[in-house]
């Protein structure tokens, strides 16, 4: 029932609410007739009380011109309002509805509605004026945010394109970065390695140029005792020589006698051969004499030619000696220096060790640091690598931004301001 009558159109409305009060004057009509009879009858049966009043009927028909003028006349004027009423308020309506369909149609939301009074039709009217200056506002409010939107979307899209462009340059170059530190690290590590082994050959020849410098001590301590002894030895075969000398004087002197004997052996036969049998015994040992004289004088000269012999080689051992004395003190310097060189080997390798050592720890120290470099590189790539992604998808979102602006502005270019 509520629908059918919404679905009405307002002229019917009225119609329907004349006939409600056509029937319902009808009604009232009636029951005055009914209450008219009532009363004849009761009136009747005051002053006598067998009469009979009149019936429902009779007494309509003799009001019948009476209530159907009235009611005539009052349908009339009602029915005239009703027509009057209705052209005002669709006057009115179709008025807000033209306005309406033009809104509609053409978006101008400059459109207005005449407000001809303060009724509930010109206050709906008023109210949708204002509701039309409200969404006047809004809607040029939207107008220019959306502009500036496109314009700063469009700032944005090509911001972030620079930016993605830019992380782009900036991830490769943080790649390249990564991967130079990873190889700076195996450089640094393999130095750390070869630090460590150099410090340990450091040591090695640490230690081995400490025995070195021992030996050397030892064997300068030997060419000294060397040379000494050569030196002694020197001596002894000078005093050996000088000796020798002196048993060529003794030789000398014994040549010399066995001459003499010689020479008086020869004299003694001589004159034991002058004195007859009476020397022959004298003769024979004079002439063992003078043989033992030859013997001794043979003896001399074998004596003195290994003498002679003994003497020059003595000579060529002191020239020998003298000369392995010189060698050994040439040795002995030779070797004091070379203790000296060796200690000096063995300063400058305690300190290439001690520096060994300090590079080892410092390669160590710039391995551990460039292990943390290459660390916070790689976490910057990842960064780098979300930032780009986060780039990428602001670009895209950026992008769709400025097409929403666009079809915004578009919807709204399709409104009049």
């Amino acid at each position: 029932m509520g629908t059918w009558l919404s679905n009405l159109s307002l002229k019917y409305k009225f119609w329907a609410v004349n006939a409600v009060a056509f029937v319902t004057t009808l009604l009232l009509v009636l029951y005055a007739v009914h209450l008219e009879q009532q009363g004849r009858v009761a009136d009747l049966q005051a002053v006598s009380a067998g009469a009979i009043g009149p019936s429902f009927a009779q007494v309509f028909e003799a009001r019948f011109a009476q209530y159907a003028g009235a009611v005539l006349v009052l349908m009339l004027a009602m029915l005239g309002a009703s027509q009057l009423l209705i052209r005002f308020l669709l006057s009115q309506l179709n008025t807000l509805k033209d306005v309406i369909l033009h809104v509609e149609k053409t978006g101008d939301l400059s459109a207005r509605v005449p407000v001809a009074g303060h009724d509930e039709v010109g206050q709906m009217a008023a109210a949708f004026n204002a509701m039309q200056a409200g969404y006047q506002r809004v809607v040029g409010t939207v107008a220019r945010t959306a502009a500036q939107l496109d314009e700063g979307a469009a700032r944005l899209a090509s911001s972030m394109g620079q930016v993605r462009h830019g992380m782009l340059g900036q991830q490769s170059e943080t790649d390249q970065a990564a991967t130079a530190i990873n190889e700076m690290t195996a450089t640094v590590h393999h130095i750390a390695q070869h630090a460590g082994a150099t410090r340990d050959l450091s040591q090695s020849a640490d230690s081995l140029a400490g025995s070195g410098q021992q030996v050397v001590d030892r064997v300068q301590l030997s060419i000294a005792g060397l040379s000494t002894g050569v030196q002694q030895t020197a001596e002894m075969i000078q005093r050996l020589a000088e000796d020798s000398q002196k048993i060529n004087g003794v030789v000398g002197v014994i040549h010399s006698i066995a001459e003499q004997t010689n020479l008086l052996a020869l004299n003694a036969a001589i004159e034991a051969a002058r004195a007859g049998e009476m020397g022959r015994g004298f003769a024979v040992v004079a002439d063992e004499v003078r043989n033992l004289a030859k013997r001794v004088q043979a003896s001399t000269d074998e004596i003195t030619t290994m003498i002679t012999a003994l003497q020059a080689g003595t000579r060529d051992a002191v020239d020998f000696m003298q000369e392995s004395s010189f060698k050994a003190d040439d040795c002995v310097q030779q070797a004091r220096e070379a203790g000296e060189a060796l200690a000096q080997i063995t300063g400058a390798v305690a300190q290439m060790r001690e520096s060994n050592t300090q590079i080892a720890v410092a390669a160590e120290q710039q391995s551990q640091v460039a292990e943390e470099m290459n660390r916070a590189v790689v976490s910057i790539r990842d960064v780098t690598e979300n930032t780009v992604q986060q780039t990428v998808d602001s670009a895209t979102t950026s992008t769709d931004l400025a097409s929403l602006a666009t079809e915004l502005n578009q919807a709204i270019g399709q409104l009049k301001l």
